[in-house]
């Protein structure tokens, strides 16, 4: 597997080593089992965990979406997706696009770009990592995520299982000591 890595290390752009980086420490300093997150992150690409943060982000904003639609011009819709991003993101994953659509009678849309907020290193599309199969976008659409009719719909960049083996070879002195769980 070290030939593999020394290939794809050759294969990287500078750009993309830093990208691979920034994504693999994205949020490493705000939390506290970052190490545990950083091995969990491909289970990302799995439909039950998108499903249980989509869960999550629902019972966390419930209020808050019914408020804003007995106001005028409130977003139930952008309540929702803002309440999403933080569930989403971590070491080794990043949200890009995020569209949320309100319940039918709602009339309601809200679209993010995390990736593009966040910019630099995390705002790199398609790269080397995804073509030595380091990174891989997974895209989820979920029905009735925040009522009848409303509709949830994202993609992650995340670290694939090579992908953070990848990352214990070329930062083992960050990663020492850390095990996967």
């Amino acid at each position: 597997m070290d030939q593999d890595f020394g290939r794809y290390l050759d294969y990287l752009k500078p750009d993309e080593v830093k990208a691979f980086e920034a994504l693999c420490f994205h949020c490493w300093a705000t939390r506290s089992n970052a190490p545990a997150a950083l091995f969990a992150a491909p289970e990302i690409e799995r439909r039950a965990i998108a499903l249980s943060f989509v869960g999550e982000a629902f019972l966390a904003s419930g209020p808050a979406i019914a408020a804003a639609y007995r106001e005028p011009d409130g977003s139930g819709a952008e309540i929702f997706a803002r309440t999403l991003v933080p569930l989403l993101e971590g070491p080794g994953r990043v949200p890009g696009l995020i569209t949320a659509i309100g319940p039918d009678e709602s009339f309601d849309i809200f679209e993010c770009n995390i990736q593009q907020e966040h910019g630099g290193h995390l705002d790199s599309a398609f790269s080397g990592g995804h073509v030595c199969g380091l990174i891989w976008d997974s895209y989820h659409f979920v029905e009735d995520a925040f009522g009848q009719g409303s509709s949830v719909a994202f993609s992650v960049n995340h670290l694939t299982k090579v992908g953070v083996a990848f990352a214990q070879w070329l930062f083992p002195d960050t990663l020492k000591g850390v095990s996967e769980r």
